[in-house]
């Protein structure tokens, strides 16, 4: 009966495993779907981001549809920075922290309007930062 009960607890990891793994795959077979309809895509685990045109839409991931939608059109945007952990970082050369607990790319457009998007990767948000701000310089 000892031996039992110290297997229960190895029983309930393992289930918690195999509910956290159906989860993540939902979310990604969702993006999947969500992504076939954009000519640039990404998924992070706590946003996904797709640029079709010249509209860039962005929203957190879930098992259904994504939730939280925004866009914003290329054109209109003014600024694109990228934050990490509270503090702007200007360089795309610049090599960036190993170990990051914040990362935000802080869009804003000509009207004053300021959009904040959450990443969990680091190398996900710099690539959309710098794809943003080689678009923003291409602008007249």
């Amino acid at each position: 009966m000892v031996e039992g009960l110290l297997w229960l607890p190895l029983l309930g990891v393992f289930i918690w495993l195999f509910w956290a793994g159906r989860q993540e795959y939902g979310r990604r077979e969702a993006y999947r779907t969500w992504a076939e309809a954009f000519e640039r895509h990404s998924y992070d685990r706590l946003a996904i981001v797709g640029q079709q045109g010249d509209r860039l839409t962005w929203g957190q991931p879930t098992t259904a549809d994504p939730q939280s939608l925004q866009s914003v059109v290329l054109s209109q945007l003014h600024d694109a920075q990228l934050w990490i952990d509270g503090h702007s970082w200007d360089s795309p050369t610049t090599i960036l922290p190993l170990q990051v607990r914040d990362v935000r790319l802080v869009l804003r457009d000509r009207d004053g309007h300021r959009w904040e998007i959450a990443f969990a990767d680091k190398a996900i948000a710099r690539t959309w930062w710098v794809y943003l701000r080689t678009h923003i310089d291409a602008l007249p």
